[in-house]
């Protein structure tokens, strides 16, 4: 339970653990004593980390995210079943509007040019990291450079600055 709560950037993961313990506190599925561990595994899940952890996992994240985008030659392993590979291996064999099943004995990692990302690749990795960040933040948002807002739906929604027109 510690583990799992060591995600501090995400609230709704432990509203989400602790709507757990209730349930099996209300169901009587461990002893109090047990639910009352857990509770303090839950409420001490990131005071676990050190000091010497924090500072190492902040350092590796800054280098993770200053390293260059390098492709892989192939998406997937060989060496897996075809059902624990990328679902983006499975698109060549999914024909639209068909009721013919796939052949699994087919489905192979697919090939890629190796070396580094295409520009339009690696802003779509940064435009995701971005929006990770966006999701996971505690409280404030994260600083952006476009105007942004929440449509009817409640998706976030960016306008032109200079317009006003959204525009994505």
């Amino acid at each position: 339970m510690g583990n799992a709560a060591a995600f501090d950037n995400c609230p709704r993961h432990k509203t989400k653990l602790s709507g757990l313990i209730d349930l099996w506190e209300e169901k009587a599925y461990f002893a109090p004593e047990v639910i009352a561990q857990l509770r303090t595994a839950l409420s001490n899940g990131s005071a676990e980390m050190t000091a010497v952890n924090l500072e190492l996992s902040e350092t590796s994240l800054k280098l993770a995210k200053d390293a260059p985008y390098i492709l892989p030659s192939f998406h997937g392993d060989a060496s897996i079943p075809w059902y624990d590979l990328p679902a983006g291996t499975w698109l060549p064999h999914i024909t639209p509007n068909s009721s013919r099943p796939m052949i699994p004995d087919q489905i192979r990692p697919i090939q890629l040019a190796a070396g580094p990302a295409e520009k339009r690749v690696v802003d779509a990795v940064k435009t995701l990291l971005k929006d990770a960040d966006y999701i996971y933040s505690k409280g404030n948002e994260p600083s952006d450079d476009v105007h942004t807002g929440y449509s009817e739906m409640g998706e976030r929604i960016f306008f032109d600055e200079i317009t006003g027109e959204v525009i994505g």
